[in-house]
């Protein structure tokens, strides 16, 4: 801002002038782009069944009993989940674990 004044014998004058849009602002910053989502690279696998206390075999490593919750790495493609329960019928299932999966399984009684 810059303020000059005059005077004579019977008049004062101030002025007042604001600075041009010249000046020396700083320019504008730009906001980076956001980053894009991070994708994770384990998984959750729910699996349930009735009867419960059943076995889960994962291509063929034991992941523990019914109910069940464990976290994996992410597998995209098929794999074998097998289901079993001493008197019951075992369940096989070609899954895909690219994403959170939830499984309620039903074994049938052996005859």
């Amino acid at each position: 801002m810059m303020i000059s004044a005059s005077s004579s014998a019977t008049n004062f004058t101030v002025g007042i002038s604001s600075p041009s849009s010249s000046s020396s602002s700083p320019p504008p910053v730009a906001t980076p782009p956001a980053p894009p989502p991070v994708e994770t690279t384990t998984i959750q696998v729910r699996i349930t069944s009735t009867p419960d206390d059943a076995t889960v075999v994962l291509d063929g490593e034991r992941l523990g009993r019914t109910p069940l919750t464990v976290e994996r790495p992410r597998q995209p493609g098929p794999v074998w989940i097998k289901v079993r329960k001493k008197g019951y019928k075992t369940r096989k299932l070609e899954v895909d674990l690219g994403a959170d999966v939830t499984w309620d399984i039903s074994l049938p009684r052996s005859r």
